[in-house]
């Protein structure tokens, strides 16, 4: 009795103390309710119900107590945000039990953080994609001039840049892409393993960027201006034929060779 009084005394600690760091943090304004936070609380969800729980771990005490103390000399939102996540990865084993890596992949890719981070680093690879479609549009006879990540044709202009809806779906092409191996785990009932998910996500990666070339050449042909309903819609048309389909594909073709059995989660009340 007094083991199990502790044991509660214990877990309702942890979950007060977690309730005020999302308080202290999210109050500030750091969440963002995009299109992507929103799928990835979807996901996470998705990812919680049917991914792998077994025994309780501690494994995420020390990143917590170093972050936590990193976040006091160093304030920054992208230190806080992490603290959040691994704090809440803690509370969630401590209690439980371990559960799959995808909900921490979840968690980034969900966050501000990896917002600034794509568009900080994919800079280049704009003007990469702003060079390579201003080639293959001179070679298929339309007279284009490239000028940096702005393409011009006929006196229109295109711009490649962030904020268009090509190189926003990176993350929700990443978010797709764990729902998918979350997905394939419960129904071959097979864990992949974490260097097979990091391996379907840097797919994910390259085949986002044949999307946003066959997108651009696309927009620039049939001259989609951005306040056409049609340039956001062809985003998504691209999203689905370029990146969904081919990572379905392949992710049914890899978890059935995986080794390891996916652990159903049995959360039993009494246990807790």
């Amino acid at each position: 009795m007094t083991k199990t009084l502790s044991h509660d005394t214990s877990k309702a600690g942890l979950i007060i103390a977690y309730i005020i760091l999302f308080i202290n943090i999210s109050y500030k304004g750091y969440f963002l309710s995009d299109t992507t936070f929103w799928l990835g609380l979807g996901v996470l969800a998705y990812v919680l119900k049917v991914g792998t729980l077994t025994e309780r771990s501690m494994r995420f005490f020390a990143p917590t107590l170093l972050l936590a103390l990193v976040s006091f000399y160093i304030p920054t939102f992208s230190i806080r945000y992490l603290l959040l996540v691994i704090a809440l990865l803690f509370c969630v084993e401590s209690l439980f039990g371990k559960i799959s890596e995808l909900a921490f992949i979840s968690l980034l890719l969900m966050s501000p953080l990896f917002r600034y981070i794509s568009e900080t680093f994919t800079f280049p690879i704009r003007i990469w994609l702003s060079e390579i479609s201003g080639h293959l549009l001179t070679r298929l006879h339309f007279p284009v001039e490239v000028k940096g990540n702005l393409i011009l044709l006929n006196g229109d202009d295109f711009l490649v840049d962030a904020a268009c809806t090509g190189l926003q779906m990176l993350g929700v092409s990443f978010l797709l892409t764990v729902f998918l191996l979350a997905y394939y785990q419960a129904v071959f009932q097979k864990k992949i393993g974490f260097g097979w998910q990091l391996a379907s996500l840097a797919i994910t990666f390259l085949l986002n960027i044949v999307s946003n070339l066959c997108r651009i050449l696309l927009l620039i042909i049939f001259k989609i201006p951005p306040e056409n309903f049609l340039h956001d819609l062809m985003g998504i048309c691209c999203l689905l034929a370029y990146v969904w389909l081919p990572m379905a594909w392949l992710i049914k073709q890899i978890t059935p060779k995986q080794k390891a059995a996916l652990i159903k989660a049995d959360i039993q009340v009494s246990g807790i």
